[in-house]
């Protein structure tokens, strides 16, 4: 039996499915030891083979290896279910079409090919039985509390899922429809129906002896209320509509709502504070917002159609103090950190496979075979610049006083094919000219010989290789040119573009919040701005001792409050310094303009603290934008995005209404403003 994985699943299949503990049991092998697989009676059913992903939705079959091809779809008795076809979308995803015309059992021989040399055969029980009942999963707005009851607006369409059962086991049944009685409910698609238009309760009549009904109250768009729950998943409140108290379930008409929070804490979206009154449209679904303080807050919130509700919440989030973190803790005085390489191990001492000789007569001039005839040796030298895992190709220069990294071997052929390698035994390295220091690192397991090599003066130099092993010297060529820059990056993410840096004469800038990682690099340059390879330490250093900066392999912790950090090369004049500043280092803010809006549209903010020089300030602030709205204009989005959705984890408005509005900003020292203009 595969493990449980993911399946692919319709959003409200999944969520049935989700909810439904019995799904576990699909996978459950029957007597003979073959996954058991239930199908509804009456059912039309395609059943989806695959190896991963499999095993979420009850038409699903886990096959135990992946699937290229299906040759053969074998089912051994045929009395009540039939073989209508089989194949497969040739990206690894099969199906079975079968119906289900009474109650019985068979098994299912699946027979396919997974790209190797033969056919594989996967074992499947299929059970028919008749529904016992039916769970139903109703597509309500997201974060919807309805459970029970499902108030919804009057004409509005819904969308609607199901799992059939019997008794505990979930049942395939393709396109079988589950609702016996839609109650004036008009069905508009698979899955899909239509509110009636008279208010009044419904209930839908399912499949099976144990279903139970599922209950509609139907009501005009004015009859919802304001509602406000303490929030499930984070510190908070939720804010929705409700129908007698009953959470709705899905609402077409007015939904604006203002949202108040008062005490000290204060409403968050996506990182951002409001201020005042949050303008919200439910229409969407329910809203979660998080509260951010230490305190007792109470929040209050109007319907645009009037209704009122108001909730006090004990809130308790404030942001733990930094901590220093682990890695070498940075001083006034300098300390070298990167560009050493660390020893391995010390080389192993090989045998000789040959003396070096081919000799093919004896003594008397009898022709002996000697193998030293066939074999051949040869010399194999990797060159790395000292940090990455790419050999060095092609021209290139090693920067003066920078360590690189050679990796010496000795390889062995037969008759021209290379059956071994080895490290040298007693390597010895001399350079002409001699202004070259090669040093031995030791050797990596399976590997050659690490030497460390840098070079004192720039120039042509050739270096000797000689061993205990290996009968001829051998020759590498470096070229070593003087250092003229080190041209410092920084990285706050490795997955973007390298941080904007303030230039200077003496070395950039950056300036960074407390408590970032920075992954720090150096690139050396010549004269005439070639790159150099090779790498030298990193002299680091910070004016505020005991500010918890502190530095780890390639990454800069910046500590846990404002400071200077300074990191220097000894291989040249140039230092990139790190600005780490608080609130109160930033003195402007992008991302905030003027706009003009149609009705429905949204406008997201990515909004950037910047420090002096208008450059960004890096990491997590510790103090949030705080943005007040000045006008009716415009709701806050802070619905949970559907999959896809625009602005899913950014801070955005929507036009809700033709006007005008302010947006008023202030984050650390700096403030800002624009005017947004909707229009019909």
């Amino acid at each position: 039996m595969k493990p449980p994985r993911r399946a692919r699943a319709s959003t409200l299949a999944a969520a049935a499915i989700a909810m439904s503990p019995a799904l576990a049991c699909q996978s459950s092998y029957a007597d003979a030891g073959f996954p058991i697989i239930g199908l509804a009676v009456g059912a039309d059913v395609t059943i989806e083979l695959s190896d991963s992903r499999c095993d979420e939705r009850p038409d699903q079959a886990c096959l135990s290896s992946g699937l290229v091809r299906v040759t053969e779809v074998e089912l051994l008795s045929s009395r009540d279910i039939e073989l209508l076809d089989f194949g497969d979308d040739g990206e690894g995803l099969g199906r079975v079409r079968l119906r289900v015309e009474d109650a019985g059992e068979t098994t299912m021989v699946v027979h396919y090919e997974d790209g190797g040399d033969e056919v594989l055969v996967d074992f499947f029980q299929l059970r028919a039985e008749e529904i016992t009942r039916v769970e139903p999963v109703i597509g309500c707005a997201p974060g919807s509390r309805a459970r029970e009851r499902f108030p919804i607006t009057a004409g509005v369409e819904l969308a609607y899922d199901a799992v059939a059962y019997a008794g505990e086991r979930p049942l395939a049944h393709g396109d079988l429809e589950l609702v016996a009685d839609f109650a004036d409910f008009d069905v508009t698609g698979p899955g899909r129906a239509r509110a009636p238009s008279a208010p009044g309760s419904r209930a839908w009549q399912l499949v099976g002896p144990e279903s139970a009904p599922v209950e509609f109250v139907i009501y005009a768009p004015s009859a919802a209320e304001v509602a406000l729950w303490p929030a499930d998943e984070v510190p908070g409140v939720q804010v929705g509509q409700a129908l007698d108290g009953d959470p709705v379930c899905l609402h077409e008409g007015d939904a604006g709502a203002r949202v108040t929070v008062s005490g000290a804490c204060a409403p968050v979206v996506r990182g951002v504070e409001l201020v005042g009154a949050v303008p919200l449209n439910l229409g969407y679904g329910d809203v979660t917002l998080e509260l951010s303080g230490q305190d007792r807050c109470a929040v209050s919130a109007t319907h645009a159609l009037g209704s009122q509700a108001a909730i006090e919440l004990d809130i308790d989030n404030l942001p733990a103090p930094l901590e220093p973190q682990g890695g070498l803790q940075l001083g006034e005085t300098p300390v070298e950190v990167e560009g050493e390489l660390e020893p391995s191990d010390p080389c192993p001492i090989v045998t000789n496979l040959t003396n070096g000789s081919c000799e093919i007569l004896d003594d008397e001039g009898h022709i002996v075979p000697d193998i030293d005839c066939a074999l051949d040796w040869d010399w194999v030298v990797t060159h790395y610049d000292g940090r990455y895992s790419a050999p060095l190709e092609g021209p290139f220069f090693v920067g003066v006083g920078l360590t690189t990294l050679m990796v010496v071997e000795v390889s062995y052929q037969f008759l021209t094919i290379e059956f071994a390698r080895h490290p040298p035994n007693h390597l010895v390295i001399t350079a002409s000219p001699d202004s070259v220091v090669a040093d031995s690192y030791g050797c990596e397991p399976g590997a050659g010989q690490r030497v460390g090599v840098v070079a004192s003066a720039p120039g042509d130099f050739n270096l000797n290789l000689s061993a205990d092993n290996i009968y001829d010297a051998g020759v590498y060529s470096l070229r070593a040119r003087a250092v003229a820059q080190a041209a410092f990056t920084s990285e706050h993410d490795v997955f973007a573009a390298p941080d904007e840096m303030i230039p200077s004469p003496t070395g950039p800038t950056v300036q960074y919040f407390p408590g970032a990682e920075a992954r720090i690099s150096v690139d050396y340059l010549d004269a005439g701005g070639a790159s150099l390879v090779g790498v030298a330490p990193i002299l680091a250093s910070t004016d505020t001792p005991g500010a918890g900066a502190s530095f780890r392999t390639f990454d800069l912790y910046t500590g846990t409050s404002p400071q200077t950090i300074r990191l220097a090369s000894p291989a040249a004049p140039q230092a990139l310094t790190v600005e780490v500043v608080d609130g109160d280092g930033i003195v402007d803010v992008s991302g905030l303009d003027d706009a003009q809006l149609s009705l429905g549209a949204r406008r997201c903010l990515e909004l950037t603290a910047r420090g002096h020089d208008d450059a960004p300030i890096y990491g997590q602030s510790p103090t949030r934008p705080q943005l007040q709205l000045g006008g009716d204009a415009l709701v806050v989005v802070a619905h949970a995005p559907e999959p896809g959705e625009e602005g899913a984890d950014a801070f955005c408005l929507e036009a809700d209404a033709a006007g005008d509005v302010t947006l008023d900003l202030s984050w650390g020292t700096a403030t800002a403003q624009a005017s947004w203009t909707v229009s019909e």
